[in-house]
């Protein structure tokens, strides 16, 4: 449905002026834009436009837009209120793509800005190649992968089978910080990061390994706060060339700077070229991502690909 489609393309653009994250200049024109939306939204009920499975979706979509209008006018801390219309739009991006009416294109996936969840990202991706390298060989790597992957798919299994674990994980002290909105709704991103790392220290070489996860760490971020701020050649589902220039940049400076310092003996054009191998084939997962994480997919694509290019 045309019209459902749109709107869940404006709820994303009002999603991120209002992100009380970012720069003022943007959340500042957010009020009229929801004013829009809550019109659209009512039209769009009124005249019985949408299935009748996603007629409680729709009506908690349309609270929560009412009580941000009033948050917006009157100053108040509309964090948690962004929070629940993350979430909202999420399931109806799920909703759209499963089966509940047919999407023309990929919707964008949500992703706030938030500097919190960039750094975990950042140490999490050095630290699991430091680790590696420096203390683990391919066996101790994939002992310590299969624990922690078969520990963080329990969580996810006592997620799924109960909504108030689900809660109560996800509004966890640190996980609250670092949970993008969909999560709540779908696998952590942390669990898929696991699960990706793991396949790949089986199959993949070691520095083909090290090489996906630092790709993966400092390329996304760099994507998605250039992409963000400076984005506007847009590409496939709200990604912009910006970001996957970024991506390409950010993530082959890290990899080359990474194996100029762990392997101090090698030539300097084989790290080169795992640089720009592991930065050609990261940002192109990660532009192309759309239906399968990236956490999962960039770790896996570029440790697999370096390993089959010999590098």
């Amino acid at each position: 449905m045309v019209a459902l489609e749109s709107f869940a393309q404006d709820l994303f653009r009002v999603l991120n002026h209002a992100d009380p994250r970012s720069p003022r200049e943007l959340y500042e024109r957010a009020h009229d834009e929801v004013i829009r939306l809550l019109v659209a939204l009512e039209e769009l009920r009124r005249h019985r436009r949408t299935p009748e499975g996603l007629e409680g979706l729709l009506g908690a979509t349309q609270d929560n837009l009412q009580r941000l209008s009033t948050a917006l006018r009157e100053g108040l801390d509309w964090r948690e209120l962004h929070i629940a219309l993350g979430r909202n739009y999420s399931q109806l991006v799920k909703a759209l793509d499963r089966g509940a009416v047919s999407a023309r294109r990929a919707l964008p996936r949500l992703a706030p800005r938030n500097f919190v969840r960039n750094a975990f990202h950042i140490g999490s991706g050095l630290g699991a190649a430091l680790i590696y390298h420096l203390w683990l060989d391919r066996t101790g790597a994939i002992w310590v992968m299969a624990i922690l992957t078969g520990f963080f798919s329990l969580l996810e299994l006592a997620r799924w089978r109960s909504g108030r674990v689900n809660e109560l994980l996800m509004r966890a002290p640190f996980l609250k910080h670092i949970a993008r909105p969909d999560e709540y709704d779908r696998v952590n991103s942390a669990t898929l990061f696991a699960w990706g790392v793991l396949i790949a220290v089986i199959f993949a070489s070691q520095g083909a390994v090290e090489a996906g996860c630092l790709v993966l760490a400092f390329g996304d971020p760099a994507a998605s706060l250039i992409g963000k701020r400076w984005g506007k050649t847009k590409l496939i589902a709200g990604k912009s060339l910006e970001g996957t220039l970024a991506f390409a940049v950010v993530g082959g400076l890290a990899v080359l700077v990474f194996r100029l310092l762990a392997y101090p003996g090698e030539p300097l054009l084989p790290s080169l070229l795992v640089a720009g191998g592991a930065a050609a084939i990261g940002a192109s997962v990660e532009l192309f991502s759309i239906r399968i994480d990236d956490n999962f997919a960039i770790p896996l694509a570029v440790a697999l690909g370096l390993t089959v290019l010999g590098l």
